[in-house]
């Protein structure tokens, strides 16, 4: 099994389990105490594995001076996590959400690829934005 492949399927199970994990998150409870532990595993989990790994020499260098993208990045994962957390608490499904946002998001990227990275776009996508399009409006008619 190739990189290509073996990457795709880390990413499909973490998807899979980031989206039961969120949604099995009690109501009650502040949605960022339940970020800070899973946010402070992380942290350790990449310690780990950033000591492991043959690049740990610049470990210090990584977080002495974080790239812009990494700063960004960092925002942009808890405004990613409390969202999908207040998604399910105000009623959407596990089953709608991920295709949800996952749609527009690529609706999203499709252009935004062209526009700031110079991907071209072709008209299979551009017909699969059309078709994008229509399966929002088929899944917000269930929700």
């Amino acid at each position: 099994m190739t990189l290509m492949w073996i990457s795709a399927a880390i990413t499909v199970a973490s998807g899979v389990g980031y989206h039961i994990a969120q949604r099995s998150f009690p109501q009650t409870t502040n949605p960022f105490l339940l970020l800070l532990p899973a946010y402070l595993i992380a942290f350790v989990a990449t310690g780990v594995l950033a000591l492991a790994s043959p690049a740990r020499a610049q470990l210090v260098a990584a977080l002495k001076r974080p790239h812009w993208a990494s700063i960004l990045l960092g925002l942009i994962i808890v405004s990613l996590e409390a969202g999908y957390l207040l998604m399910y608490r105000s009623g959407w499904k596990v089953s709608t959400v991920p295709i949800f946002t996952n749609t527009i998001v690529i609706m999203i990227l499709i252009p935004a690829g062209a526009l700031l990275f110079s991907e071209s776009i072709s008209i299979r996508q551009a017909i699969g934005i059309v078709l994008a399009v229509v399966a929002i409006v088929l899944m917000k008619a269930e929700t």
